[in-house]
């Protein structure tokens, strides 16, 4: 039990971004095509955190993600070159600006991208 406890107040203070969810209040928006994504196209944005997940197979796939670590990253350094899959919701939270965004869409099998607003 004692372990358990250890690792949880671990990611609770490291403030793992798959982990802690309820801080990336804002609303936010990222730019996505079938090669590309971009967390920000404007080159004095900071982007000092990202993760982008998937749902594919019913279970949380993690495509991205800045880790534990800290990044200092702006446009076009904020942009990265993955495929995404139709037919999948994603995820993504990001940290930009000292702003903690979340963003949550949806890709259907024409590649028209919809805004799923907030996560249920």
């Amino acid at each position: 039990m004692k372990p358990l406890l250890a690792v949880s107040l671990c990611l609770f203070l490291t403030g793992c971004p798959s982990g802690n969810r309820a801080i990336y209040d804002h609303q936010g928006w990222i730019s996505v095509n079938s090669e590309r994504i971009c967390y920000s196209i404007n080159k004095s944005e900071v982007l000092s955190s990202y993760y982008l997940e998937s749902n594919e197979g019913n279970k949380q796939n993690i495509i991205l993600s800045s880790g534990y670590q800290s990044v200092a990253l702006s446009y076009p350094n904020s942009c990265f070159n993955i495929t995404l899959k139709s037919g999948y919701q994603y995820e993504a939270l990001y940290i930009l600006d000292g702003v903690n965004y979340h963003y949550y869409f949806f890709i259907d099998n024409n590649w028209n991208i919809k805004n799923l607003g907030e996560k249920p």
